[in-house]
Parts: C-alpha cells; structure tokens; sequence
C-alpha cells in the first residue's frame, strides 16, 4: 500500500509540474529554457523538486490578479446600459404620443367628433 501512495506522489508530482512548465511563460522559467526543464522531469522526484524550487517563475505578490469587472462594476457598461433604457422610454413615449394623435387624442374621439 505504501509503494502504491508513494508511486501516486510521484506521478501526482511529475504531472503539476510538466504542467506548470507548459503554462509558464517561457521567459519567466528560470535558468532553463523551457525542453530542458522537461527533460530534467524525466528524473523522477529530483526533477520536480529542482523545477519547483529553482526554475518556476516568481510572483509579484504586489501585482494583483487581473479580473474582468462584473457587469454592475464596470462604468461604460452601466453607462451603455442607461443610454439604451432611456433609448426605449423615448421611443416608447413617441409611439404613445404617436397613437393618441392616430386615435384624435387622449380621449379616444378622432377629428370627426365621432369616438374612435
């Protein structure tokens, strides 16, 4: 059962690694390019160990993670959002003014004098 855990941290290892490397950008690895970062892996556990403790790339704990805004935090879509709902109150308005006008005003009677 050990063997069977030990196999599992070694694979488990191998894998986030080789994983880490191909995400990385290739300017960020450290001291090795990219195909001999690889290659080391094939060393089991050494490989790794090295990679995580000498080539991956460092981050700036100062730099924050870019996120996209959510709808209500972003200024031009709030924006965009209020020039189209005032869009559709006008020409609401205009179609209302428009049938009140077809229909001979707001009381319903057209030009005749007779109810629409």
């Amino acid at each position: 059962m050990l063997r069977v855990v030990a196999v599992l941290v070694v694979v488990g290892l191998l894998v986030y690694t080789l994983v880490d490397i191909l995400r990385a950008d290739a300017r960020d690895l450290r001291l090795l390019p990219r195909p001999a970062w690889v290659i080391l892996l094939l060393v089991p556990i050494v490989g790794p160990v090295l990679y995580l403790t000498l080539g991956r790339p460092v981050r700036a704990v100062d730099d924050p993670v870019a996120r996209p805004l959510a709808p209500d935090d972003d200024e031009d879509f709030l924006r965009r959002l209020d020039i189209e709902r005032r869009r559709r109150q006008a020409e609401e308005r205009r179609r209302r003014r428009e049938r009140q006008e077809d229909n001979g005003g707001p009381d319903g009677d057209d030009h005749s004098g007779h109810p629409a």
